[in-house]
């Protein structure tokens, strides 16, 4: 592929292969009239794909300082790819984080689509994290509340993640969290070594969540974490 990994400025450990974000890209229906949000960015392997694609604003949220906007944005140069719209540093968890994202849009707009690979394991979880369980579980939470939120994602977008799990779990859908916004519209495994494989989940937002839907949802996941809950099907990334 003239995308390939091996091809690009800038790349972290973390980088998405360039085949699985374009498949990630059609999963999320991006077209040239797309506005992307990827709340986990890393180095941008997402929104890059999402630009091949033709998205027209590509906007990402990423913790760790250390990313910077140039060094995500020269693969968009190299390829002559129009400029990510906006690199916002914080907690995609954080509300301020979340308005600085939206006023990339143009006033009253929200995004089409959602596009993640989070960081799941050793890296979330050294951010106050007990567990890499927890750290799974955590990230699906945030991503399922931000896709449901009104002033986020449309109705009608795409939510398009990676959840890692056991090599031996052979349907994950019965340990996913559920939230009446974001209807599961497919879960694809890819299995990646003896002990590990990751989840394709697609999800289309139906509705805007109600009041308080967040809060019920955390406290119905609580003791759902053991050998019964999620945890039996979750991965023990590292």
């Amino acid at each position: 592929s003239p995308y390939s990994l091996s091809r690009r400025n800038f790349l972290s450990s973390t980088t998405m292969d360039c085949e699985v974000g374009f498949l990630m890209a059609n999963q999320a229906e991006i077209d040239g009239d797309s506005s992307v949000l990827d709340p986990y960015v890393g180095s941008g392997g997402l929104l890059f794909s999402a630009a091949v694609m033709g998205a027209r604003v590509t906007v990402g949220i990423e913790k760790d300082p250390k990313i910077r906007y140039h060094q995500i944005n020269s693969n968009f140069e190299q390829f002559n790819l129009p400029k990510i719209t906006k690199i916002v540093h914080g907690n995609m968890n954080m509300q301020s984080t979340i308005k600085e994202a939206i006023s990339a849009l143009p006033k009253g707009a929200i995004f089409d689509c959602i596009v993640s690979d989070p960081p799941y394991g050793k890296r979330e979880n050294e951010v106050n994290i007990s567990s890499p369980v927890l750290a799974s579980l955590n990230a699906t939470v945030s991503l399922l509340l931000l896709g449901a939120r009104p002033d986020v994602l449309k109705i009608g977008g795409r939510l398009v993640f990676f959840v890692p799990t056991k090599a031996e779990c052979n349907d994950v859908v019965p340990f996913l969290p559920f939230l009446p916004a974001m209807r599961l519209e497919s879960a694809v495994k890819q299995p990646l070594t003896s002990s590990m494989s990751r989840w394709l989940l697609t999800y289309n937002k139906v509705m805007h969540a109600s009041d308080g839907e967040s809060l019920r949802l955390r406290e119905s996941l609580q003791g759902n974490v053991g050998e019964e809950g999620i945890g039996y099907c979750l991965a023990n990334t590292k």
